[in-house]
């Protein structure tokens, strides 16, 4: 009989971590992340992880996220906390059911938090048969959370223990609260954002910052998850299930058309201040596509635009992952006149439409960047008349190409875009 003797990590860690100037949060055995509570065998292989990696500074910040659960259940028992989505150097979070969360309830929340860590309560982890564990989450009402590990295919499942509640989370967390004291809650209506150390300073808890586009942007996501009825991984499978993910797939695309739609009514609604539309984003992330069917909704529109791209900047994978150390993908690699862009990242499209007769007068500059052979680069400019700026852009690349030159970017100035 194979008898293997084990012995709990958290004493190696607690005496390791007089060495470490960071906060130890997690470990690898045998190369799998793992929390310090985990047993292990004098033949196995552990790495220390801390606050200046990726996985610590999750490990930190997930623990912070299950003691603000346990606060809230203690004080409002009736409401469940759902993680959204990282935002303003933090995480948004909003309590269910929505609409009645005030600038108190957030202190309150934040101040029995505090309590914990200076109580110094163990977070304990326990390992139950998956039945058992989806029969507790039903019990306490968390139905989507019952549903997902109703899903998985092991026997077992791992939950978290403090102050009274338990909860799955997914991957490692500390073992007691008196190490999470560097954290900020903030109110954001009509949710609340969690604030713990990042990675580039793992001792300092993170400045407020606002986001307000990307605000926007996430929070029509949440409306969109709402319409399509798929808030959760539970939600999809269910859809698959039932031979529904058809329409799921339908429903999806006419929300994206709508979308789309709504940027071009108001590209035509500002068409005398909007000369140019930039499209960016990395390799293969459907600047054509949404190109395309943008210019389709401006021609709807009686809009004729004109597209300006160029895909020369790609790279193959064996010379992409030669290449890796240059930070392809980055948009640092390159200069367009003083805007700095990726090379094969980088559309424009150009309406075509009369130009202001009070903006004629104006010479815009017209920035080329472009290469010979690949051996060597270099940026030009020109001023043109402005009614003249689509032929010449076009008429140049051309003339370029001929030359044997690579025309990596062509577009008016970008202190000059307007008009």
């Amino acid at each position: 009989m194979d008898c293997q003797i084990k012995y709990s990590l958290l004493d190696t860690v607690l005496k390791e971590q007089k060495n470490h100037k960071n906060l130890i949060t997690a470990v690898k055995i045998n190369n799998v992340l793992r929390d310090v509570q985990t047993q292990v065998t004098p033949e196995d292989k552990v790495e220390f992880i801390d606050m200046t990696t990726e996985d610590g500074v999750q490990a930190y910040q997930r623990s912070i996220l299950f003691i603000m659960m346990a606060a809230v259940n203690m004080l409002y028992p009736d409401k469940e906390v759902v993680v959204e989505h990282s935002v303003n150097n933090g995480i948004y979070c909003e309590l269910l059911p929505k609409g009645d969360l005030t600038l108190e309830m957030v202190g309150k929340i934040q101040e029995k938090m505090f309590e914990f860590v200076s109580k110094a309560k163990d977070i304990k982890k326990c390992i139950l048969p998956r039945e058992d564990a989806v029969a507790l989450f039903r019990e306490s009402q968390q139905i989507a959370k019952s549903k997902l590990l109703e899903s998985l295919k092991q026997d077992y499942v791992s939950l978290y223990y403090c102050a009274g509640y338990y909860d799955y989370l997914y991957g490692p967390m500390l073992y007691n609260t008196s190490l999470l004291d560097k954290f900020a809650i903030d109110f954001y209506e009509p949710g609340l954002i969690v604030r713990t150390p990042l990675i580039s300073n793992p001792n300092v808890i993170p400045p407020k910052m606002k986001q307000k586009k990307l605000s926007m942007i996430l929070s029509e996501a949440d409306r969109w998850s709402y319409i399509l009825k798929c808030n959760y991984v539970t939600n999809l499978n269910e859809y698959i299930h039932s031979n529904k993910i058809s329409e799921l797939i339908r429903i999806s695309e006419a929300l994206h058309e709508k979308k789309i739609a709504q940027i071009a009514d108001h590209i035509v609604e500002s068409i005398e201040d909007l000369r140019l539309i930039l499209i960016a984003g990395p390799s293969s992330s459907g600047k054509t596509t949404f190109a395309q069917r943008l210019r389709i909704q401006l021609l709807v529109n009686g809009i004729n635009p004109l597209i300006v791209m160029e895909q020369g900047g790609r790279l193959s994978t064996p010379k992409l992952c030669a290449a890796s150390a240059r930070e392809v993908e980055s948009i640092k690699i390159s200069r367009v006149g003083e805007l700095k862009l990726d090379p094969g990242s980088f559309m424009a499209i150009l309406p075509s439409r009369p130009m202001p007769i009070n903006t004629m007068s104006i010479p815009p500059k017209v920035w080329i960047r472009c290469s010979y052979r690949r051996q060597y680069s270099m940026t030009a400019s020109c001023g043109i008349v402005p009614s003249m700026v689509n032929t010449f852009c076009l008429s140049m690349s051309i003339w370029l190409r001929n030359k044997s030159f690579s025309c990596e970017k062509l577009l008016p100035a970008p202190s000059e875009a307007k008009g």
